[in-house]
């Protein structure tokens, strides 16, 4: 940026206290507060044939350091030449300059710091950014040799997408349910929809086979060693799991089931303090009634 120097309202004018000539640097005049402070510019003169010069101090009446033709040609004044501060070319010139620089400029002119509008620093932008790096990492599992140490949940896929594969592992073994409110561990095989099943992998042998956790109880399938293709829907045939409760078609427990137990044909029921001949008992007449054991 070009020096620019401070004017006077009105411009006011004074006069040379004594003439001088081309060379001299130090000029007295008669009323000094009528130009401003060092350094500063003023005109002696008037029209084509004024100088203007820079002076760099100012004591009482007394001009010091000045620069002679500063614009304009130097030249020998007399006594009472006026002299003030008044707009020059170099004014002009230097306030165009500025204002074209300054716009031109897209390096921090001003100097402006970030803590001066508010923004942040390069260095506290990391700071935040390492720490939320660190907060990520802190709160996510890794791939492989983590601990959780809370509960991972796996919400229901939707059915246009995975029908309902919640955790895949390795090729094989799927943990899955449907809306149904199956769950259902599968091994090349998962649920979704309603209580679809479909074949999770191509394979020329292996088939499926799982165990169903629902509202029918706990129940198995297997299809056996039989060609499957991903994707493919299926329909299995589900068999009831031997269990220790006493509902469903398997019962558990001591005494005799017979008028005790009710329960459809073909039931079965296992007598812990049995005997010979007296330890399994099989359920066939009376449908749904408590009689028609027959131990085995």
């Amino acid at each position: 940026m070009q020096t620019m120097y401070q004017a006077m309202i009105n411009s006011p004018v004074t006069t040379l206290a004594s003439s001088i000539d081309t060379t001299q640097t130090n000029v007295g005049v008669t009323d000094g507060n009528k130009l401003p402070e060092a350094p500063n510019l003023a005109t002696l003169g008037a029209g084509e044939n004024a100088e203007t010069i820079l002076y760099t101090g100012k004591t009482g009446n007394t001009l010091t350091g000045v620069t002679r033709g500063f614009q304009g040609t130097t030249k020998a004044w007399s006594a009472g030449t006026q002299i003030g501060r008044f707009f020059t070319a170099y004014d002009h010139d230097t306030f165009v300059k500025n204002i074209k620089d300054h716009t031109s400029d897209t390096n921090n002119p001003h100097g402006v710091t970030p803590a001066q509008i508010g923004a942040e620093t390069p260095k506290g932008a990391q700071d935040k950014a390492d720490k939320a790096k660190t907060d990520a990492i802190n709160a996510s599992v890794k791939k492989a040799g983590d601990t959780m140490t809370g509960r991972l949940n796996a919400p229901t896929i939707s059915a246009s997408t995975f029908n309902g594969r919640e955790l895949i592992a390795g090729d094989w073994a799927d943990i899955s349910d449907n809306i149904g409110g199956a769950a259902v561990f599968g091994n090349n095989v998962y649920t979704g929809n309603g209580n679809d099943f479909y074949y999770a992998n191509t394979h020329g042998t292996i088939g499926a086979r799982a165990i169903r956790l629902s509202i029918s109880g706990v129940e198995f399938f297997d299809t056996g060693l039989v060609a499957a293709t991903a994707g493919q829907l299926i329909t299995p045939v589900w068999y009831p799991m031997w269990h220790g409760g006493n509902s469903g078609p398997f019962f558990r427990g001591t005494g005799s089931p017979e008028g005790a137990i009710s329960a459809p044909v073909g039931a079965i029921y296992q007598r812990t303090d049995g005997g010979t001949n007296t330890t399994l008992y099989v359920k066939q007449s009376n449908a749904g009634g408590n009689t028609g054991w027959v131990a085995k």
